[in-house]
């Protein structure tokens, strides 16, 4: 019985943290550019969910994120239902590779797969979305995922006392 009411104090816990994270999200600050769509903004619950994938098992957070992408689908634009499921989903099942393999790769190889893993993530939804990309796209989708790449690698050293980089 114990253990029964724990998984709903975690369940509660994380989806009190997901609606928080959306909350900050929509009201943290984006960078425009000059492109009509293209936004630079920090993607809350994509490193979230990375952090996620490290604590709980992946089919888990796989499930999770499908909604969690649904829900942004839903929200940001509704001309695309499925698009940000299908990218949360993914971007969780090679996370689950990061995670398997985590004890073994150097510090720069987990940053340079992370780093893929997000420009991958932005790339793919900026592609869909907008339906071109240039040479600008790519540089300020570089820039984004270069940022939330620092913003996990801080987190993680400061406040998850290295969880994933070892």
């Amino acid at each position: 019985m114990y253990l029964l009411s724990n998984n709903y104090k975690s369940l509660i816990s994380n989806f009190f943290i997901t609606l928080i994270l959306i909350i900050i999200q929509i009201y943290f600050p984006k960078i425009i550019t000059s492109e009509q769509y293209l936004l630079i903004t920090i993607d809350f619950l994509l490193i979230y969910l990375v952090y996620l994938c490290f604590y709980y098992q992946i089919y888990l957070i796989i499930i999770f994120s499908f909604f969690i992408g649904l829900f942004q689908d839903m929200i940001v634009q509704s001309l695309t239902i499925g698009l940000f499921s299908f990218l949360n989903v993914l971007f969780v099942y090679f996370t689950g590779f990061f995670k398997d393999s985590n004890k073994i790769w150097t510090f720069k190889f987990k940053c340079i797969f992370l780093f893929s893993l997000i420009f991958l993530h932005k790339f793919l939804y900026h592609f869909v979305f907008i339906n071109q990309v240039n040479y600008f796209a790519i540089l300020f989708i570089f820039m984004e995922s270069f940022m939330n790449l620092i913003l996990i690698v801080l987190i993680d050293k400061m406040i998850l006392n290295k969880l994933f980089i070892r």
